[in-house]
């Protein structure tokens, strides 16, 4: 039991780490795009 708890902390911190990853392409993805069209728009 104590094992899998341990490889169950460890799916989770990597999940957590891709997750926060993801999160962070996303906004800069979507900041970026946001900034472009906008500078397109003046």
């Amino acid at each position: 039991m104590e094992i899998e708890n341990r490889i169950l902390m460890e799916i989770m911190k990597a999940y957590w780490k891709i997750h926060y990853a993801t999160s962070c392409i996303l906004i800069y993805y979507i900041g970026s795009l946001s900034w472009f069209i906008s500078f397109n728009l003046i």
